[in-house]
């Protein structure tokens, strides 16, 4: 996973690409096709055309994955250009199986292709390797074993002179490799379809699927991602009903995917208006640098300035057995940013 090695890239004329596609933005965008942005953590508002935001220069490329440097572009096609379709079936309160492919393939790409993921992955790689460092160096000691580059090593992570890095297309590698598995866990959820009639649009961001966390890793997670300012896909999964929903083969079984009757049920619902407020602050919540609303919103910029802060943060717990082992974990929670 973790290859530092850089693979001679094929030319090709620069580009770039949207790590939030922009047939997804426009559907938040006012009558004039203009998205009412505000900025975290100060809450400054401005407006921008969807084409704007979200992009990255040859996001749709990677040479971290040698045998194919395109998957994450090709991935993509298989959602974008179907999604204005799969909207107004929304709409009109219906969907095909294959539509609800589209719809867990867009999911599972703005759940982890987004800088919000790749921040998270990259700190969960950076704080192992930190955490493998320390054990070793004090296991060495237990026993006897003189290693002084590694000692040394250490004391510069400690005081701060050198700091471990993740490479950027690793981790975007990785994430690519793993969408077919948060499509499929998607695929086979119990889906409501949030209808949303009262007069707060849905919000969305820059992280589209804002998520609220157990209180314990064993308890189910909601998961919501705005998919109009009227229309919503809530989900929420349980670990403990996860066994036999997620494949962890690669791109191929997309496939087998089609030819399967997904496991889960669709309800659509309406919320009360205090329910949208509290969805609405959960993606203000888990963006990471920007909110996007559909008209400028009376106290927005107080609201996303208030919780400016936040974002989706992770901590790395480490405990050591009586044996002399080690166990590190991870708990995912959204709060406010420490950096």
């Amino acid at each position: 996973m973790w290859r530092f090695a850089m693979d001679k890239f094929t030319e090709h004329m620069a580009q770039q690409d949207h790590y939030i596609a922009q047939t997804y933005l426009k559907h938040f965008a006012d009558t004039d096709g203009r998205l009412h942005t505000y900025q975290k953590p100060n809450g400054k508002y401005f407006s921008a055309w969807p084409g704007d935001v979200c992009r990255e220069w040859d996001d749709d490329l990677n040479p971290d994955i040698p045998d194919r440097p395109e998957l994450l572009g090709d991935f993509r096609k298989m959602f974008e250009p179907h999604w204005n379709a799969v909207v107004e079936e929304l709409k009109e309160r219906r969907m095909a199986k294959d539509r609800k492919m589209v719809v867990s393939l867009c999911y599972a790409h703005m759940m982890i292709c987004v800088p919000t993921w790749r921040r998270l992955l990259a700190r969960f790689w950076e704080q192992t390797k930190a955490i493998e460092l320390r054990f070793r160096n004090t296991t060495y000691k237990e026993r006897g074993i003189k290693d002084e580059q590694l000692e040394k090593g250490i004391a510069l992570i400690e005081n701060g002179a050198i700091r471990l890095e993740a490479e950027p297309n690793s981790v975007k590698a990785w994430l690519t490799i793993n969408l077919v598995k948060f499509a499929c866990q998607a695929y086979h959820a119990d889906w409501k379809i949030v209808e949303n009639n009262g007069d707060i649009p849905f919000f969305t961001s820059d992280n589209p699927v804002a998520v609220q966390y157990g209180a314990t890793p064993a308890e189910p997670t909601t998961k919501f991602m705005p998919i109009t300012p009227k229309l919503g896909l809530l989900m929420i999964t349980d670990p403990r009903k996860e066994h036999g929903r997620i494949i962890h083969k690669p791109h191929e079984e997309i496939e087998r995917l089609l030819k399967e009757e997904p496991s889960g049920s669709i309800q659509s619902v309406v919320p009360l208006p205090q329910t949208v407020k509290n969805l609405n602050r959960l993606v203000a919540k888990c963006a990471e640098s920007l909110v996007f609303s559909s008209r400028k919103e009376d106290g927005g910029a107080r609201l996303f300035k208030k919780y400016g802060k936040y974002r989706i943060e992770s901590d790395f717990p480490v405990q050591r057995q009586p044996d002399g082992s080690l166990i590190a974990g991870i708990i995912m929670r959204v709060r406010p940013r420490t950096d």
